[in-house]
C-alpha cells in the first residue's frame, strides 16, 4: 500500500512537469482576455475562466499519465482487452487493496471532466452530451494506446471512465439544480446512489464470508460397508499378522544367540578368577 501511494505521488509529481506549463499558458491567454474585456467594458467571466484553466491542467495530467508514461506496463505483453468487467472480476477474486485502487482511480480520473463541462457549456448539462463527451475522450485515449503502444487498450477503462464523467455529471448538476432551486435535483442522485450501494454490495458481500473468496472443501461420507472395501481390509489385516509373526520369529531367533553369548561370557568371567 505505501508503494503504490508512493508511485501515485511520483506520477502526480512528474505530470506536474506537463501540467504547470499548460496552466501558466492559460493564465497568460486569461490576461490577454481580461484586458481586452476591461478595455471594451465587459464583465469578465471569472468562473469559466478558473474552469477552464482546472479544465487543460486535468488534461495535461491525464495525456502525461496515460500516454506518456516511461514506465514499463506489467501488461505490456496483452495490447488488447475485450472482455468487459474482466478488471473487476480480478479486483474481486484477489481482492487486494492495489487492484481496487487501480479499478476506482480510472473512475476518479474523468470525474473533473464531468465535473468541468457543464459548468463551461451549457450544451453539456444534458446527459448524453456529457455521457458523448467521457465516452469520446477515453476512446480517443484507448486508441492513442493501441497505436502508440504505450499502454494497453482495455474496454474496462472506457467503462470505468465514462462511468467517472457520469458522476462528475451529477455531482455538478446537483449543485447547479440546489443552487437555482430546482426540484428536479433528486434525479442527479440516482446514479451516485446506485454505484454507492453496488460498491458497498461487493464489499459486504466479501466481508460476510469466512474466508473470502477461498471455496471451503467440500464434505463426504465414506462408504466403508462395500464388499471391495471388506477385502481391502482383510488383505490388510493378513498382511499386518504377516509382520507380527515375522517380528515374533526375528525375536525368538535372537534369544538362543543372546544366551549362548551370555554364558561364553561367564565361562571367561569364572576362568578368569581360577588362574588368579
Amino acid at each position: 500500500m505505501h508503494d503504490f501511494v508512493s508511485y501515485l505521488f511520483y506520477l502526480l509529481q512528474r505530470g506536474m512537469r506537463f501540467a504547470v506549463p499548460a496552466v501558466l499558458i492559460c493564465g497568460l491567454i486569461l490576461a490577454v482576455c481580461y484586458a481586452v474585456c476591461r478595455k471594451k467594458g465587459r464583465r469578465f467571466p471569472w468562473g469559466k475562466a478558473v474552469c477552464a484553466v482546472l479544465l487543460v491542467g486535468w488534461a495535461a495530467v491525464t495525456v502525461f499519465v496515460t500516454l506518456l508514461r516511461s514506465e514499463p506496463n506489467e501488461f505490456a505483453a496483452r495490447q488488447c482487452n475485450l472482455q468487459l468487467f474482466l478488471a473487476w472480476r480480478e479486483a474481486y477474486q484477489r481482492f487486494t487493496l492495489q487492484i481496487w485502487l487501480n479499478v476506482l482511480l480510472n473512475i476518479a480520473l474523468f470525474v473533473p471532466l464531468g465535473v468541468l463541462l457543464p459548468l463551461l457549456w451549457k450544451p453539456f448539462r444534458k446527459w448524453y452530451a456529457a455521457l458523448g463527451a467521457g465516452f469520446g475522450v477515453s476512446l480517443l485515449i484507448e486508441l492513442a494506446q493501441l497505436f502508440t503502444g504505450s499502454g494497453m487498450c482495455d474496454v474496462d477503462d472506457l467503462f470505468t471512465n465514462t462511468l467517472g464523467a457520469m458522476l462528475g455529471w451529477c455531482a455538478a448538476m446537483l449543485v447547479l439544480a440546489l443552487h437555482q432551486k430546482n426540484r428536479t435535483w433528486p434525479r442527479y442522485c440516482a446514479l451516485p446512489a446506485a454505484f454507492a450501494l453496488a460498491l458497498s454490495a461487493i464489499f459486504i458481500s466479501y466481508a460476510a464470508q469466512p474466508y473470502g473468496n477461498l471455496r471451503d472443501a467440500s464434505v463426504t461420507t465414506a462408504d466403508l460397508s462395500g464388499p471391495l472395501v471388506g477385502r481391502l481390509c482383510a488383505r490388510r489385516g493378513q498382511q499386518d499378522r504377516l509382520c507380527l509373526s515375522g517380528a515374533g520369529a526375528r525375536q525368538r531367533r535372537r534369544r538362543p544367540l543372546r544366551r549362548g553369548i551370555c554364558r561364553r561370557a561367564r565361562r571367561r568371567i569364572s576362568g578368569c578368577v581360577l588362574l588368579r
